[in-house]
């Protein structure tokens, strides 16, 4: 004769709330750690670039045709790698 007042699940406590998308982080502490993640493996990753630009930069002209790079190619392979 009378209906439980109980919900059932936490979705019929709030139907119309915002629930956490698949995949997304859900709190700004996860937001904030995954910025802080992402800052210092771009900055090893910059830290790499300039160390291997500065070690090609370094060597003689001898050494550089040795491997088969000139002096204007060094940015791009480091960057990209050598085009055979």
């Amino acid at each position: 004769m009378f209906k439980t007042l109980a919900p059932r699940s936490t979705d019929d406590l709030w139907p119309f709330a915002e629930q956490p998308q698949a995949g997304a982080p859900a709190s700004l502490m996860q937001r904030l750690a995954g910025s802080l993640l992402a800052m210092s493996q771009s900055v090893v990753e910059r830290r790499r670039y300039l160390k291997a630009r500065h070690d090609l930069d370094s060597l003689d002209e001898r050494m550089l045709r040795d491997i088969g790079v000139t002096r204007s190619e060094i940015g791009r392979v480091v960057r990209y790698g050598r085009f055979d």
